[in-house]
């Protein structure tokens, strides 16, 4: 059989999509398929595409065109690019099977072979809902993008689901969207846990997420996204808006008040619903401005009025079955890692997200890692006892690797490590909220 997979390829670390599409391919391969993989580049080259060999089988790559990302036009010149590769290098092939794991590629590789081949896609995740909620983040441009792309979009990957003879989804999750946007859910089957028995996990989730440099906050949001499907919440992520609010930007030891009230009042003028927040009676013992901005509008605090603390609320989760919520790190702000008085923006915070990323992928059994920055450059504080295992030359390389981060941040390049000090960020007087 001759079988293509159009979508992408990673050959050096593939991961997520990249991973399933190739896992597949060489499943194919090793069962004596003839097979071959398209799949756009990363960085555009001088020649527009271009055909390779690796592993046993034909790699296609091409160039997705030179336009900025608001173009009406990109992704309509992104399948030509697709469909212009798969003639030029896959035409004069009879090919039995189109695996789709990414739509513009399909739509290219179907554009250029026609009803011949049977197509299969796996969706990984709808684009109609990945681009739904980046959209939403990018401000003017966002609004306008949902305004005029979004439905293009839905229905190019209408369209492409529509034509295949087979729909898979690696979640039931993912199912219940392509039914919810594309209204196909019962064309679809689910493959869980999808896996090659030959791959053993070497390390916890949360170590992976670590080596990988993902977001901490990346999983809230898919847990809470999963729950509200599950639930029948309606899910809406809003700006709260507190980079425009200069008391909060000059970062005074109440910074946390303006973070809260600009939440809140984002939150309130989007329902006329009770608002309700997550604090607990541990959060009682610390300094917390922002629940007088909770009180300015009305919040109310179920765990605080049930007399419950962070550790019976994990064990509430696991006594329900959710263990993804049990396992929820803590998350402290990344403003907080800014001393009192320096002003918060965006290039300290990345810095701060940075060192930490670093931090915790070479520390991986530190219990706690914060990263300060003072007047002077960053001060690195680690629990006891991850500070004690760190020797002489892994602190200086660690050293060399933070100070050209701060660098590169606009931060004083001066690195030292301490021990882990609770609030240690916190000095002065608080600012006045009117």
């Amino acid at each position: 059989m001759n079988y293509l997979s159009a979508g992408t390829c990673f050959l050096d670390q593939p991961g997520g999509a990249e991973r399933v599409a190739w896992d597949t391919a060489v499943a194919m391969r090793d069962r004596g398929h003839n097979v071959a993989i398209i799949c756009p580049r990363k960085k555009p080259e001088d020649d527009h595409s271009a055909m390779s060999e690796s592993h046993g089988m034909r790699i296609v790559r091409y160039n997705h065109p030179r336009l900025p990302n608001w173009h009406p036009r990109r992704g309509e010149r992104a399948i030509q690019a697709a469909a212009d590769a798969t003639r030029k290098w896959l035409g004069d092939q009879k090919w039995d099977v189109v695996h789709i794991h990414m739509p513009l590629t399909g739509a290219g590789v179907m554009s250029a072979l026609g009803h011949g081949p049977r197509y299969i896609y796996t969706m990984h995740s709808p684009v109609v809902l990945e681009q739904k909620i980046n959209w939403a983040h990018q401000g003017i441009s966002g609004r306008l993008k949902l305004a005029l792309g979004l439905g293009r979009i839905k229905r190019l990957e209408s369209d492409l689901l529509n034509k295949c003879a087979g729909i898979q989804t690696l979640s039931e999750f993912t199912r219940r969207e392509v039914g919810r946007f594309h209204g196909l859910a019962d064309q679809v089957t689910v493959v869980p846990h999808w896996r090659r028995s030959d791959l053993k996990r070497t390390h916890t989730k949360e170590e992976a997420r670590r080596l990988l440099g993902w977001p901490e906050n990346q999983k809230i949001l898919f847990t809470v996204r999963r729950h509200a499907s599950r639930h029948g919440w309606t899910l809406e992520v809003i700006d709260a808006g507190e980079f425009a609010d200069r008391r909060y930007l000059a970062n005074p030891v109440n910074r946390c008040f303006f973070c809260k009230a600009n939440l809140y009042r984002a939150i309130a003028g989007a329902t006329d619903a009770q608002i309700l927040s997550g604090a607990n009676l541990d959060d009682l013992g610390d300094y917390r401005p922002g629940l007088a901005a909770a009180a300015d509008y009305r919040v109310r605090h179920p765990l605080i009025e049930a007399g419950i603390d962070k550790a019976m609320v994990r064990r509430l989760a696991a006594a329900a079955g959710l263990s993804d919520l049990r396992q929820l790190p803590a998350a402290p702000c990344l403003s907080s890692r800014l001393v009192t008085g320096i002003p918060v923006t965006a290039e300290r915070l990345r810095l701060v997200l940075e060192v930490e990323r670093l931090l915790k992928a070479r520390l991986g059994a530190a219990r706690t890692v914060r990263c300060r920055v003072r007047e002077n450059g960053v001060e690195v504080q680690l629990d006891d006892a991850a500070l004690d295992r760190l020797d002489a030359g892994a602190r200086r390389a660690l050293e060399r690797r933070i100070a050209g981060l701060c660098d590169r941040h606009g931060v004083p390049p001066a690195v030292n490590f301490a021990g882990y000090v609770r609030g240690s960020a916190f000095v002065g007087k608080p600012m006045d909220a009117d």
